[in-house]
C-alpha cells in the first residue's frame, strides 16, 4: 500500500495565483452607486419607470423625481408614439402621483408593464425596453382568452348548469 503525498513546498518559489485568488467583487447595483450617479441615472427614466423605482424603498422615494415635467414629458412621448393617452375626464391632476394615477394612468401603466402595447403598431417594437422587437409579448397561437381564479368558476359553473338543465330537459321531455 502506497500513500500519495504532495511534495513539500519550496519557500523560495512564488505562490500559485490560483491558491491566493479572491473572488471578484460583485458588480455594483443602483443602491450601491454614489448618489450623484443615482441622480444621473434616474434623470433618464420615463415616468412609469421612475414611479416604480420611487416605490422600491425609502431612499429612492425621497430622491427620485416624478414631478410635473416628467409626467408631461411621458404624456407627450406617448402622443408622439401614437399610443393611448389616459383620459382623466376633467383633465389630469399633475399635482401628485396619487391624484395623477387615479384615473386611466394606472391602467396604462399596468398594460405597459405586461407589454400590452408592444408592437401594437408596425415598427413600434418594445415600448418597455425601447428595442425593435418585444421578446416578452405573447405571440399568436398562445392563450388568448384567460380567466383567472374565481372569475373562471363564475363563468364556467353557470354555463355547465345551463347545459345540464338543457340536456335533462331534452331527455325527460315529452316525445313527439
Amino acid at each position: 500500500m502506497t500513500l500519495i503525498t504532495t511534495p513539500p513546498k519550496d519557500p523560495s518559489t512564488p505562490p500559485n495565483d490560483s491558491e491566493n485568488r479572491t473572488p471578484p467583487p460583485p458588480p455594483p447595483t443602483l443602491p450601491t452607486l454614489p448618489p450623484e450617479l443615482q441622480s444621473l441615472i434616474t434623470a433618464h427614466l420615463s415616468y412609469p419607470d421612475a414611479l416604480s423605482l420611487k416605490h422600491t424603498n425609502r431612499h429612492f422615494f425621497q430622491t427620485t423625481d416624478t414631478g410635473v415635467r416628467l409626467k408631461v414629458a411621458w404624456l407627450l412621448e406617448r402622443r408622439a408614439q401614437r399610443l393611448a393617452c389616459p383620459s382623466c375626464g376633467r383633465g389630469c391632476d399633475l399635482a401628485s402621483d396619487l391624484r395623477f394615477c387615479r384615473g386611466g394612468v394606472a391602467r396604462v401603466i399596468r398594460r405597459r408593464r405586461m407589454h400590452g402595447e408592444c408592437e401594437s403598431r408596425a415598427g413600434l417594437g418594445c415600448v418597455v425596453f425601447g428595442t425593435g422587437r418585444c421578446e416578452r409579448r405573447r405571440r399568436r397561437g398562445g392563450r388568448r382568452f384567460s380567466l383567472g381564479g374565481m372569475r373562471a368558476w363564475a363563468f364556467v359553473v353557470p354555463v355547465l348548469a345551463l347545459l345540464w338543465a338543457l340536456l335533462r330537459g331534452v331527455s325527460c321531455g315529452a316525445s313527439l
